[in-house]
C-alpha cells in the first residue's frame, strides 16, 4: 500500500515511517528564455529522512553532460544509479536531444526492473527473463498473474521518482522533457517549461498567470523562475532555499566554448525582495532593468561546471 503525503508540521512535512531518505516533496522548475539562447533552472534544497526535515541541505540539480541538467523528486536511493549510468551513456558523444531521452528513459525503466526483481523474484532466486520465460510453469497461471501484480506496485519510492531534464544538443537546440514512474517520457519544447514535485501546481500556474514563454528574455525569465519556484514554497514539503541555475547557449558560442556557460544565481534573496515588495503576482514595474542590473554584477552570479568528465580515462 503506497504511503499518503503527510500534512506540513512545525518542523515540515510528516513523513511515514520506514521510507527512508527522500524528496517526494520538493520543487523543480525549467524554462527556456530568449528563443531557447538560455534556459533557466530552479529547484528549493528541503529533503525529509525518517525522522526528521531539514531545508537547504539537497543539491537536486545534477549534470549527466557539460550541457546537460537533471532535477529529481523521489527517493534518493535511485537517483544516484540512474544517473551514473546516464553519464556512462553519453560519455564522449556529442549528444542530441534522442541520444539523452533514450538513455535516461533506458536507465530509469533499467532501475524500476531490478526493483522488482530484488523485490519480488528475489526470493525465488530468479531473473525477470528467467521470470517471463518459465513464470507460468513454475508457479502455475494464478500465481504467476499475482506475481505479477505484485511487481506493478513496486515503485521507485514512496511517490514514485520524477525527473525533468534541461538542456542543450550539439546544434545547440534547447530541449526540456520530463520523466514520471513507470518511465513515461513528456517532451516540453513547444511549451518550452516544466515543472516536477508536489510545488508543481503552484509553479506551472504562477508561469502560466504570466502567459510565460520561451521569447521571454533572460533577465525577465529569471524572475518569472524564481517567482514560480517562491509560489511553489506554499505546497507541503518546499523549501525556502533556493538553487537557481542560468544555462547560456550564446555566451558558451560567443566566448568559443564547446559547452553552455552555466551561472548560478547567488542574488535569489534579492530577487524575493523585489518580488515580495513589487510582485505577488503582478510584474514589478521597470523589472528588466532591475533584473539587468542584478545579474550584471559580478557577485550576484558565480560560474559552476555541470558535467564531471568528457573523456574516458586510458586504462
Amino acid at each position: 500500500m503506497m504511503p499518503s503525503r503527510g500534512a506540513r508540521g512545525a518542523t515540515g512535512p510528516a513523513r511515514v515511517e520506514g521510507t527512508g531518505l527522500g524528496v517526494e516533496v520538493s520543487v523543480c522548475i525549467a524554462a527556456m528564455a530568449n528563443w531557447g539562447e538560455s534556459i533557466v533552472i530552479a529547484t528549493d534544497q528541503m529533503i525529509s529522512t525518517d525522522i526528521t526535515t531539514a531545508d537547504a541541505v539537497a543539491l537536486k540539480i545534477l549534470g549527466v553532460h557539460p550541457n546537460w541538467a537533471v532535477m529529481y523528486a523521489g527517493s534518493l536511493d535511485h537517483v544516484g544509479p540512474i544517473l551514473r549510468r546516464v553519464r556512462d551513456d553519453l560519455l564522449d558523444k556529442d549528444v542530441s536531444s534522442d541520444d539523452i531521452e533514450t538513455a535516461a528513459t533506458k536507465a530509469y525503466q533499467e532501475r524500476l526492473i531490478s526493483e522488482e526483481t530484488n523485490t519480488v523474484l528475489g526470493r525465488f532466486g530468479l531473473t525477470m527473463d528467467e521470470f517471463l520465460a518459465t513464470g507460468i510453469q513454475r508457479f502455475g497461471e494464478t500465481n504467476f498473474a499475482q506475481l505479477l501484480i505484485e511487481m506493478r506496485q513496486v515503485s521507485l519510492g514512496p511517490e514514485g521518482l520524477h525527473l525533468l531534464v534541461a538542456g542543450y544538443d550539439a546544434a545547440g537546440g534547447a530541449h526540456i522533457f520530463s520523466i514520471s514512474p513507470p518511465g513515461k517520457v513528456e517532451n516540453h519544447d513547444l511549451t518550452g517549461f516544466w515543472a516536477i514535485g508536489s510545488g508543481q501546481y503552484s509553479a506551472l500556474s504562477s508561469l502560466f498567470f504570466h502567459s510565460y514563454n520561451k521569447k521571454v528574455l533572460t533577465e525577465q525569465a529569471v524572475y518569472h523562475v524564481c517567482e514560480a519556484k517562491f509560489m511553489a514554497e506554499r505546497a507541503a514539503g518546499v523549501g525556502l532555499t533556493s538553487s537557481i541555475l542560468i544555462l547560456d547557449w550564446a555566451l558558451s558560442r560567443e566566448a568559443g566554448r564547446e559547452q553552455v556557460r552555466v551561472r548560478e544565481l547567488k542574488a535569489a534573496d534579492e530577487v524575493k525582495q523585489i518580488w515580495s515588495a513589487d510582485g505577488k503576482p503582478r510584474v514589478p514595474e521597470k523589472l528588466h532593468e532591475r533584473m539587468k542590473a542584478i545579474l550584471g554584477r559580478e557577485e550576484a552570479t558565480q560560474e559552476v561546471f555541470l558535467g564531471f568528465r568528457t573523456k574516458r580515462t586510458a586504462s
